[in-house]
């Protein structure tokens, strides 16, 4: 081993020679010079070095801007005023650019017009909704007034109702039945009554009026035509209580009516029957008896 030659070790490996001469014992062909490279291959890669440190974190980018409000009581190029306790948007640019809006808290009311107010949108705050215009030639305002809010009593457009099952009626008294709609105040109705009568005596006859009804009226009338085995009676009613009679009424037949009413207070629309003379027969008003109304455009 003495003509091995080792070069160009780190001298780190220099007091590692013993274990090295033994490891260059195993290579073959002796009396040749064994380099650094053949003796790093049979000792293996050497130990791992320690991790660099880590580099500093970047830097936050810059928050993004915050966007426009688009209230119309902050936004640019609005005005906003108190005069006289009303609260007014004067709109300068953007939101039509000659539209007012106004809010009176006295009267509830919420305006929208034009900066003239020659076109108005009111809301008074009393379940209503005014459209309005004025010209401006002469200052005539013309508006509409529509309810908002609908209650029972305003919802009254017409009805149908027809009776569940027989009625008799055995005298002359002008008797109710439940045949029965109501009617709001100011509306105007067109209706439609076919009452099935039939009297077992026929020379009792038969009658009606609508004097039951609690509704009054600035303007009635109704045509009642009356058929048994033909016709037997063709007669106007102009009041809610004025009655149309046949003085006989032979097997089964029917009153048919027509009828117009303009309401003047609200209430009830109802019939009243009866005998027109009284012996020994009843008549009767059968199921399936009907009032039909309809809501007309004011007479």
């Amino acid at each position: 081993m003495s003509d091995v030659k080792i070069s160009g070790l780190p001298a780190a490996s220099q007091a590692n020679n013993a274990d090295l001469l033994e490891k260059v014992d195993s290579l073959s062909g002796l009396n040749q010079k064994v380099t650094v490279a053949q003796i790093a291959a049979r000792l293996g890669p050497g130990p791992t070095g320690p991790t660099g440190p880590t580099g500093p974190a970047g830097a936050t980018g810059p928050a993004g801007a915050t966007g426009p409000s688009d209230s119309l009581w902050t936004r640019s190029g609005s005005a906003v005023s108190v005069v006289g306790g009303n609260h007014t948007i004067h709109d300068n640019g953007g939101f039509g650019d000659a539209v007012d809006f106004n809010y009176d808290p006295t009267a509830a009311a919420l305006q929208l017009g034009m900066t003239d107010w020659s076109h108005i949108y009111d809301f008074p705050g009393s379940g209503q909704f005014v459209l309005s215009y004025n010209f401006a030639c002469d200052g005539t305002q013309i508006s509409a007034t529509i309810p908002l809010l609908v209650t029972s009593s305003d919802f009254k457009t017409g009805g149908f109702v027809s009776l569940d099952s027989d009625v008799t009626f055995s005298n002359t008294n002008l008797t109710a039945s439940n045949l029965t709609l109501d009617l709001a105040a100011g509306n105007t109705y067109n209706f439609r009554c076919v009452f099935f009568l039939s009297d077992s005596v026929s020379v009792d006859g038969a009658k009606l009026d609508f004097g039951n009804s609690t509704t009054t009226a600035t303007f009635f009338v109704a045509q009642v035509t009356a058929f048994d085995t033909a016709l037997n009676l063709s007669t106007r009613l102009v009041s809610l209580t004025g009655v149309a009679a046949a003085s006989t009424f032979t097997g089964n037949g029917a009153f048919e009516i027509s009828g117009t009413i303009k309401v003047n207070t609200a209430g009830s629309f109802s019939p009243r029957f009866a005998q027109n003379s009284h012996t020994t027969g009843t008549l009767t008003l059968a199921k399936g008896s009907f009032i039909q109304l309809t809501q007309a455009n004011p007479v």
